[in-house]
């Protein structure tokens, strides 16, 4: 299994993370092929649409590719997306 905790290897979300407490954010679980995600539209437009229905600032799609590309060394994989609000009281 490999971990990306803000585009960096890592397994470690700090407990104070709405997204650990409360559940405040919004995930895509979605295949990828040789690196490239499988259906990307579809994904990307569903999650940009829950960010904005929970008010969570949007994320970088170029971003977003960016780290699922890391992956491209393994021929097909599944891969959980997960955006949350963050750290905060």
């Amino acid at each position: 299994m490999r971990i990306l905790v803000n585009g960096e290897e890592g397994d470690r979300i700090a407990a104070s993370d709405r997204g650990f407490q409360f559940g405040d954010g919004v995930f895509e679980t979605l295949r990828l092929r040789e690196g490239k995600p499988l259906l990307w539209d579809r994904h990307w437009e569903r999650l940009c649409r829950g960010l904005d229905q929970l008010r969570i600032p949007p994320v970088s799609e170029a971003a977003c590719l960016e780290d699922l590309s890391r992956f491209g060394a393994v021929a097909e994989c599944m891969v959980k997306l997960i955006v949350t609000r963050g750290p905060g009281p």
